[in-house]
């Protein structure tokens, strides 16, 4: 069948794109599309909530996890946060469209602001000055303002990691070693790591698990006041209803770490190879392991 435009006339795949014409604001937008670094980030900017045609996951399990998949711009409680940041030799763009967990209550109706003093979000100079208060803070990258890390557990909902798939396993990867390769007595969240959702070795004081189903045995024992950053995968609806499940009947508190795109996710990392690659921050993952064995 021949592609045909609005007008019902035919599409000639062979024309040359005329970059002048106007992008039609209904026409899906591609979540693997590379993240150009030279475009500036204007915070006042409302995010895109757009989602290609037919969602990939349940509505009602999206919204069990906290995603918004049909948010509309200006439909946001506060401007969404956005940082743009350079990890290893991939960009990641951080979007966070929600207020952090411990700020949701205790937030004035009125406010249209971030809380300016809140422990969910801190610059360092170092990759490895992890700052103190957070149940389970990861650096994200670094940018102009330094290293930018992030507490896991202080999210509204599912976290997702998407974009280039290799760049977003190696975001993965790296969070989880962060998080889950500190000691017991150090770790004040537990990590949980899903099937294949971050490749082996895995870290030391992280509990794995082979399917979704099996997150209630890993969590049994948990007291009820604990937190759990789990790092998965979701292939189907069933999948992201198991998962939603467990977030609600879990006596801890359970923070989904998605990787790959989940629609309208509260807070979202998306990882691409930087066409500029920037190697003044070394992967954390061989970094870290290194320190480790040079500790012992």
């Amino acid at each position: 069948m021949t592609e045909q435009d609005s007008l019902g006339e035919p599409i000639d795949p062979s024309e040359p794109i005329d970059p002048s014409e106007p992008i039609d604001p209904s026409e899906p937008i591609d979540p693997s599309e590379p993240i150009d670094p030279s475009e500036p980030i204007d915070p006042s900017e409302p995010a895109d909530y757009r989602e290609p045609a037919g969602l990939p996951f349940s509505p009602a399990a999206l919204r069990m996890l906290g995603a918004r998949p049909f948010q509309q711009p200006g439909e946001e409680d506060m401007p969404p946060q956005r940082h743009r940041v350079v990890l290893g030799d991939d960009l990641i763009e951080v979007v966070l469209r929600e207020a952090p967990a411990a700020s949701q209550v205790s937030r004035p109706a009125t406010a249209r602001t971030w809380l300016a003093a809140t422990p969910y979000l801190l610059w360092t100079p170092l990759p490895y000055d992890v700052p103190d208060g957070g149940l389970a803070f990861a650096c994200i990258g670094a940018g102009d303002e330094g290293c930018l890390f992030i507490d896991l557990a202080a999210a509204p909902g599912a976290v997702a990691i998407s974009g280039d798939a290799s760049a977003a396993a190696r975001l993965a990867e790296s969070l989880a070693h962060q998080v889950g390769g500190r000691s017991p007595a150090d770790q004040a969240a537990k990590v949980v790591l899903v099937g294949s959702a971050v490749p082996e070795p895995h870290p030391g004081s992280a509990t794995w698990v082979a399917t979704l189903r099996d997150l209630a045995s890993a969590s049994v024992d948990n007291p009820p006041d604990s937190t759990d950053i789990v790092f998965c995968e979701l292939h189907s609806s069933e999948d992201a209803f198991v998962l939603a499940r467990h977030v609600g009947s879990s006596q801890s508190r359970i923070v989904p770490v998605v990787v790959g795109h989940l629609p309208g996710a509260p807070w979202s990392f998306t990882a691409q190879p930087s066409p500029q690659p920037d190697s003044t921050l070394p992967s954390l993952v061989s970094s870290r392991a290194g320190s480790a064995s040079a500790r012992g």
